[in-house]
């Protein structure tokens, strides 16, 4: 995913480095690692919630930190698909922790 948006950012000429990307989407799977740990509870109720605020906690990041480039640099429409885009892969990595790794 850091990837494919940083091609898009490439292709439309934003100011970033592929290390930049990167670094940046590497930082924001931190709290993805937090609720492993916590989703090891074998509670379904705990390891919805651990999935959730991690998805919240990671796109929260991206978001803010890529947020002001973003809208500075894109039209409109390339803005909401991006938001759209990375939003729709943090998603489905929250749900893909919980449904696959995690299914007793």
């Amino acid at each position: 995913m850091s990837l494919a948006v940083w091609g898009i950012m490439k292709w439309k000429n934003l100011p970033v480095t592929l290390v930049h990307s990167l670094a940046l989407f590497g930082y924001s799977m931190f709290p993805f690692l937090l609720a492993c740990i916590i989703c090891a509870i074998p509670v379904t109720a705990i390891q919805w919630l651990a999935c959730v605020i991690a998805l919240v906690m990671s796109l929260a990041y991206l978001l803010l930190n890529c947020w002001s480039v973003w809208k500075s640099s894109l039209e409109s429409s390339w803005f909401l698909g991006i938001l759209v885009f990375v939003s729709a892969m943090h998603f489905g990595l929250a749900c893909a922790l919980k449904l696959y790794f995690f299914n007793y």
